[in-house]
């Protein structure tokens, strides 16, 4: 049976395992130390639970991946105790996230496939798998992933299947466990509605009735399945509500929290469509997305194709309501890049068959080949990015074997401190530059300056926050400035960089990605970069001259 599976569905496995293969490279990019503080969070949380108490305590997201990671875990636990605790449960998050990518994989290549003919599907199957944002997404246990995949699972259901119980039934179920995989998946619920709507009014034989019974089933497949998989929502619902009022108020207001005050200069739409297009896809696919979606829309119009024009609505209503939304990281917008390969998908078959079927067609295998390297180029060199120690761990390791023992360090509040496991080898001492700006402020900030033997800056994430916003920042904003173009008394010795690159012998070609978006970089390849305060050794120059 398995045999005869294989041979009929050979194509979709070869898609599949490109896309596992592709996401499961480099599982270990951080050698264990949990670099994605959303990921760090959730093992933490994972790790406080028992058979005695199964309350996360925790609602910044849905509860369904942590208990998912929770049962997971103990299973292979039982063969290797060491996977059911921190760090090696990150490994079996990591595996989670990418069956659940490789999932969307499969189901856009079947969604594409359902909608218009095979080669859409193998077109959209292969742009899907290696595309670059979803690829780095899975390598991190966070919630976006399930729930894209819990999105596109509904999707399928509803363009499979004969309006019917069952089928509401079933999408009530995977809204629901969208919604339980991350608040914001409750949109997932306009899906199913927007068919029942769209037949109510369109269809003469789809009576209201029908409408509100199979509005029923959804609905309330959709609550029952939500709070069966978080029932802390219902038993800790003062704590729940707490919590999921500070995110919502995060996404309306981005000064609510100091890491997402990057947001506050950001432009609405705009923000997001530069993340996706220009890093998420890259431009080769990013840009033939974009036509992609303008020849879609048009060909739906004179189609009248309604089950792809509900698509096409429902993912352009999700990105006006979350791209004006005051916080825009790219995980946020991920759902739509399925939906905008999809329409890259549908250009791409296009012009291959017009050109297969013209004058040129000699020429057809050459651009199908010529198409195939340009879209690959980038996901080839953001890959390269993971192979090698990450930054952080190669500049831990240069400071032990480089600095001075038990001298003293500064960092950055709200980022990661380096070196990783200083055990009073130095002293670590950090420098809040979120706080107001106030005359405290720097007379504490100076004093530590001064006492520090050198700065490390792991990452972008506090000063280009700082440097977005000199209005809010002026002060700061001038001091880091001054220390980025040497006029600081702490000088550059040592920069830490894995820029995505390609490389054909001699020939070598990077991309510097530090005008990204925050999210893209300061995970899995962050520029880390190393001052030496240069006044001490002009006091040590005159302690030896007084001296002698």
């Amino acid at each position: 049976m398995l045999l005869t599976f294989a041979k009929r569905h050979k194509t979709l496995l070869i898609i599949a395992a490109l896309a596992f293969i592709v996401r499961i490279i480099d599982i270990n990019w951080d050698n264990g130390l949990g670099l994605h503080p959303d990921e760090r969070m959730i093992m933490f949380v994972v790790e406080r639970l028992t058979g005695g108490n199964l309350n996360p305590d925790f609602f910044n997201y849905g509860n369904l991946p942590i208990y998912l990671l929770k049962g997971v875990s103990s299973i292979v636990g039982l063969f290797d105790p060491s996977l059911t605790h921190y760090p090696n449960i990150l490994y079996v998050g990591r595996l989670l996230s990418t069956l659940f990518d490789t999932g969307t994989t499969i189901l856009i290549f079947l969604i594409s496939t359902k909608l218009f003919h095979r080669n859409v599907g193998i077109i959209a199957g292969i742009l899907y798998a290696t595309a670059v944002f979803p690829i780095q997404n899975a390598h991190f246990y966070i919630v976006d992933p399930q729930m894209t995949f819990w999105m596109f699972l509904t999707v399928w259901i509803l363009i499979r299947n004969k309006l019917s119980s069952k089928t509401f039934l079933l999408a009530g179920i995977t809204t629901g466990l969208a919604s339980a995989t991350k608040f914001t998946g409750v949109v997932t619920l306009g899906l199913p509605l927007l068919f029942i709507a769209y037949h109510l009014f369109m269809s003469k034989q789809f009576v209201v009735k029908q409408a509100i019974i199979y509005g029923f089933i959804t609905l309330s497949s959709g609550v029952i399945v939500f709070f069966a998989t978080q029932p802390y929502t219902l038993l800790e619902f003062a704590t729940y509500i707490k919590q999921v009022s500070a995110q919502l108020a995060m996404s309306s207001d981005a000064s609510v929290f100091p890491y997402t005050k990057q947001f506050i200069p950001s432009i609405a739409y705009i923000e997001p469509a530069y993340g996706i297009i220009s890093w998420g896809l890259g431009l080769p696919l990013g840009l033939l997305s974009l036509l992609g979606l303008i020849y879609t829309f048009f060909h739906t119009y004179q189609t009248r194709s309604s089950k792809l024009g509900l698509l096409l609505l429902f993912f352009g209503m999700y990105f006006l309501v979350f791209g004006q939304s005051a916080v825009k990281y790219m995980r946020y917008y991920l759902p739509l890049y399925p939906i905008l390969i999809l329409c890259a998908a549908i250009i791409l078959d296009k012009v291959f068959t017009t050109l297969q079927t013209s004058l040129l067609s000699r020429f057809y295998k050459l651009a199908v080949a010529f198409m195939a390297v340009v879209l690959l180029v980038w996901p080839i060199m953001y890959l390269t990015t993971l192979q090698g120690p990450h930054t952080r761990v190669i500049a831990s390791d240069w400071i032990f074997e480089t600095l001075e023992l038990g001298s003293t360090i500064l960092s950055e509040t709200w980022d990661d401190a380096l070196p990783f496991g200083s055990h009073g080898a130095f002293t670590i001492d950090q420098l809040d530059f979120y706080s107001p700006e106030s005359d405290t402020k720097w007379e504490t900030i100076n004093s530590q300056l001064k006492n520090g033997d050198y700065l490390v800056l792991s990452s972008k994430r506090v000063y280009r926050s700082i440097l977005l916003n000199p209005h809010e920042y002026p002060e700061t904003s001038q001091w880091y400035l001054d220390l980025f173009n040497g006029r600081s008394e702490y000088q550059l010795i040592k920069t830490f960089t894995s820029y995505p690159r390609i490389t054909f012998g001699s020939f070598s070609y990077i991309i510097p990605d530090n005008i990204s978006p925050e999210s893209f970089t300061i995970f899995d390849h962050p520029k880390v970069m190393i001052f030496k305060n240069i006044s001490k050794d002009f006091e040590a120059d005159d302690n030896y001259s007084q001296t002698n």
